[in-house]
């Protein structure tokens, strides 16, 4: 059984934004009208093949279609230039917020669509082409474990174990396991850097984790992850910011999206979101 269609630009067909329309054309309980926008003469022959790809699966496919950007109901924005090996995802900012303003100052949506920024860095990048006033937009970070990291998504982004579960357990408590707590920190904000040792950048995961913002947003899965959006009233609070964008706990689905306010940190972890809100704040 096949739902309505949904329409979507991919902004950007690098890496990322590539695995992302590969991701969305195997789709099949829905038609989809893709639209993939990217200006480099070498993306010409990609373009191509996912024209093909689209034939087969019955879904409509454009190449630089304004019009159809301005139509569409969810845009990922992909496009920009990856930092260099070791280098902060930060030293990217000004080139890719530029673009990001150049592209979206010149479009006037028919109706409000999702944007969903993923070019580094996301939560200075979110923040600017939200105060361009065109749309909300949001941006993903990403049993038996179940995680939250809030914040930026950089090197200050914040762990939350006080809501995390292990086999829908909570994670112990205690000086013993501290070593361990902190090991795990270490290992998560170096986690794109060890993947760029061997990799030019990340691909896959941050594909699956827009790949499943579609998905919420089509309404066929649950969402219950962390976006970089606007605190509310609560999270304003914590982080002593209202005007930025920052990695919060939120429910996604059809309707929009929702960011939790009942969801509690600690103290300590409440202090380091704080200190991660500084750090996009210094950098808008």
């Amino acid at each position: 059984m096949k739902f309505a269609a949904v329409n979507v630009s991919i902004i950007g067909l690098g890496r990322v934004g590539s695995s992302l329309a590969a991701r969305m054309l195997a789709e099949e309980s829905r038609d989809i009208s893709l639209n993939l926008m990217d200006t480099d003469p070498m993306i010409e022959g990609a373009q191509m093949e996912f024209q093909h790809a689209a034939a087969l699966g019955g879904h409509a496919l454009t190449a630089n279609g304004r019009q159809e950007l301005s139509q569409a109901d969810l845009v990922f924005f992909c496009a920009g230039k990856v930092s260099r090996r070791g280098a902060s995802r930060l030293s990217v900012r000004k080139m890719n917020v530029d673009l990001a303003l150049e592209i979206f100052r010149g479009i006037r949506f028919k109706k409000q669509p999702m944007i969903v920024a993923i070019s580094n860095p996301v939560d200075i990048v979110t923040h600017h082409i939200r105060k361009l006033g065109v749309t909300d937009e949001y941006e993903t970070h990403g049993e038996p474990v179940k995680a939250w990291v809030l914040g930026e998504h950089g090197n200050s982004m914040v762990p939350v174990y006080s809501q995390s579960l292990v086999s829908g357990n909570p994670l112990p408590a205690g000086k013993r396991y501290r070593h361990k707590l902190e090991r795990c920190t270490h290992l998560l904000r170096t986690s794109a850097t060890r993947i760029r040792m061997t990799q030019p950048a990340t691909r896959w995961g941050v594909s699956e984790c827009a790949f499943r913002i579609y998905k919420a947003f089509a309404g066929d899965v649950d969402f219950h992850f962390p976006l970089s959006v606007k605190p509310d009233l609560h999270f304003a609070k914590i982080c002593r910011a209202k005007e930025i964008s920052i990695g919060l706990p939120v429910k996604l689905d059809p309707d929009g999206i929702k960011v939790n306010g009942n969801f509690q940190l600690t103290l300590d972890e409440s202090e380091l979101l704080s200190a991660s809100a500084r750090v996009i704040q210094r950098n808008l």
